[in-house]
């Protein structure tokens, strides 16, 4: 029997999508060869099974003698025993001849949803989308090819009849249930994109959420894959469903009714023509060059809304010793990083090739590929230290904006240490964000490109000053008048609302609630695969309106849009811990977290990863989280609630009271009824929990 990740696993696997091993203390040991993993993940397929060691060598080793397959085999546990440390004995139990895995032991994802009475609801499913199972492990041998081609049929077919078994329920009304519809007909929808009745149950629930442009937009990828793989038409009942909602869309009056921000239902809260009117309605302005001359830093403002940034290979001496490579590698590594950020443009590599080969002047770069920053330098190796010279250059004023000396000990840097790298791409990020509020602060808004003004705003927008935070929505209105129908400023719109909400500074939850959803809304039907418009609409659902199911659907069609959406993974992760399911909240944090590591906002990251760290009752990994944010960033509120509440159930009852008093030092107004009225946590246990650290705290009822 299968261990199901809540009743003290030794160790859990992951083997849908990216691997992971943890262990107990939520430390990684997933070894590093091919073969351990494999071994470990067909172990862990067959629990509590003896497996004959010819079996293994058979599967993994078939190209070599029996002899040099059994000392691979040998080999390969030896590893997985070094990777996982005491735990191994306790998972594996090995003889001379067979070896068993034991399966109370071990959590792993793919047999609980094979699981026949894992039961048909979304949850047990909801990690399987396009994911295949063991997506690293291709190709390793026909015989191991053949195992897990058969394994993924297996598993295919068991998601696949959960997701129809909640389709088949699908008509009863319950409100409960909305969320397990929408997932269970997404993931059927995403396993057999030409199941029309998938897609018209999809179509349907994604109306009755509101959310019609994504309804919209399912029909017409349905029509595309029919006509592309099968050379047929829609059905037509799939056909007159989608005419049915793209003639209700278009008779939405301008000024009908915004949904409430109490918490309904899904099917009360908005039919097909009750979303709220979308802020603006105008096609998407495309992008353009700015208009501005090579020299001007104002001027005529340009039409594209984030900075675009290009990284130059680093020049090298051409006979320096040990620095034959270093260049490339260190540029590739930077653009690799910089282009995790929301917040900057990095121009593709073969282009910063291509114009370094031409030897391309600023302003050249400027004019040919749009640049409005240059990363330039050089590096070399003196007395076995590699010697990093970089810049930054204002590409319009033909500025430094940023330039360094840069060193790290050559052995470190082959043993794989990233300082340098990390220390540039830090570096770069802010001092782009810093230039960009300096230029604001020093022009008028007339005069100041669209990026200046985005970017000054998103910066100003995560102060906790009022003045600071009221002056971000000036700036956002600016962009959103240049830029009627974009949805970028129509989605930071959304945000600045939510946050005015959550910091206490909202003199009208209810209208404040009521404008993020038409701004989200807008944002998202203006840019349907815009990942940070969907993310914002999921916020806007979870955090204002406490309609989760809506919330985590959005936040899914985001990460569908761009799998390496940063913030989408973070406020997924916040809202699985609102429901307390603690082990993917911390899961999708710590995804968050890997993929933006250098982001000049990471304490907003680390804030939520704390809160996600509470929900999976891992306070010192929480305070750890807490402590770091607040490092960076002291006033963040929502931050110090996450301290003392970790300190609270560690014991450390004076530290947490430290805590709160901190907290209402900058929110005098905070009590617990406030807080019980705001926070999606309310209603489930893992909120009660926190109210309940909150009222021992001393936090006024």
């Amino acid at each position: 029997m299968m261990a199901d990740g809540r009743n003290g696993c030794l160790l859990r696997l992951r083997l849908v999508g990216s691997l992971e091993a943890i262990d107990q203390t939520g430390r990684s040991v997933l070894p590093k060869s091919r073969k351990a993993v494999a071994l470990l993940t067909y172990l862990s397929l067959h629990p509590d099974q003896w497996v004959p060691r010819t079996r293994l060598t058979r599967l993994l080793w078939n190209r070599v003698g029996e002899e040099q397959g059994r000392a691979s085999l040998r080999q390969a546990l030896f590893e997985l025993n070094r990777s996982m440390g005491p735990v191994y004995g306790q998972i594996f139990e090995v003889e001379r001849e067979r070896i068993r895995l034991c399966g109370e032991a071990v959590s792993v994802d793919a047999v609980i949803l094979a699981d026949k009475d894992a039961g048909a609801d979304g949850a047990s499913f909801d990690v399987f989308s396009s994911n295949l199972l063991l997506d690293a492990l291709d190709d390793l041998t026909d015989e191991f090819d053949q195992w897990l081609a058969i394994e993924r049929q297996r598993l295919e077919s068991r998601i696949r009849g959960c997701s129809e078994t909640v389709l088949i329920g699908g008509g009863s009304g319950d409100a409960s249930k909305e969320g397990d519809q929408l997932a269970a007909a997404r993931r059927a929808v995403s396993m057999d994109p030409t199941n029309e009745h998938a897609v018209r149950t999809f179509m349907t629930v994604l109306a009755e959420c509101g959310l019609r442009a994504q309804a919209v937009l399912a029909y017409q990828q349905c029509e595309s894959i029919l006509r592309s793989r099968l050379d047929v038409e829609p059905a037509p009942e799939t056909r007159r469903l989608y005419l049915q909602l793209k003639g209700a869309g278009e008779r939405s009056a301008p000024d009908g009714p915004s949904r409430s921000p109490s918490r309904p239902s899904s099917r009360e809260a908005g039919g097909i023509l009750n979303r709220g009117p979308p802020v603006a309605q105008q096609p998407v302005v495309p992008s353009t060059m700015p208009s501005t001359s090579p020299g001007d830093t104002a001027g005529v403002p340009s039409r594209h809304l984030v900075p675009s940034v290009v990284v130059l290979p680093f020049a090298t001496a051409e006979r320096a010793a040990g620095c034959h490579g270093w260049g490339d590698v260190i540029a590739d590594e930077v653009i690799r990083l910089l282009s995790h950020s929301q917040h900057i443009d990095v121009i593709s590599r073969l282009s910063a090739v291509a114009a370094w080969s031409q030897a391309m002047t600023l302003q050249a770069l400027r004019e040919t590929l749009g640049a409005e920053y240059v990363v330039s330098g050089s590096v070399r190796t003196a007395s076995n230290t590699i010697v990093l010279d970089v810049e930054l250059a204002d590409a319009g004023s033909h500025r430094i904006v940023w330039a360094d000396r840069l060193e790290e000990p050559l052995h470190e840097a082959l043993a794989g240490d990233r300082r340098l790298i990390n220390q540039t791409v830090t570096s770069v990020s802010r001092s782009i964000l810093q230039q960009e509020l300096r230029r604001m602060q020093s022009h008028s808004l007339g005069t100041l490109d669209d990026s200046t003004l985005l970017l000054a705003a998103i910066s100003l927008m995560h102060r906790n000053s009022l003045r600071d935070f009221n002056r971000a929505r000036e700036l956002l209105e600016a962009v959103a008048s240049r830029h009627v129908g974009h949805a970028l400023p129509s989605a930071w719109l959304a945000n600045w609302h939510v946050l005015r909400v959550q910091q206490g500074w909202s003199d009208d939850a209810q209208e404040d609630a009521e404008v993020a959803l038409r701004h989200s809304q807008s944002a998202s039907e203006t840019d349907p695969y815009c990942s940070l418009a969907l993310t914002i609409d999921g916020f806007v659902h979870t955090n204002l309106l406490k309609q989760l199911d809506v919330g985590l659907h959005l936040y899914d069609l985001a990460i569908d849009a761009n799998p390496n959406d940063p913030l989408a993974w973070l406020l997924r992760g916040t809202l699985h811990a609102f429901t307390g399911d603690g082990e993917v909240a911390v899961e999708n944090t710590q995804r968050a977290l890997k993929l933006t590591p250098l982001d000049p906002h990471r304490y907003y990251y680390d804030s939520l990863a704390a809160t996600a760290c509470l929900s999976a009752k891992q306070f010192e990994r929480a305070l750890e989280h807490a402590n770091r944010s607040l490092r960076a960033n002291r006033t963040k509120t929502s931050t110090l609630r996450a301290k003392a509440v970790a300190h609270w159930n560690l014991g450390q009852h004076e530290e947490g009271r430290a805590a709160i008093r901190e907290l209402l030092s900058l929110e005098p107004h905070f009590s617990l009824s406030r807080w019980l009225s705001r926070t999606p946590s309310a209603g489930y246990a893992i909120g009660e929990d926190w109210a309940r650290a909150f009222r021992e705290l001393g936090v006024p009822a």
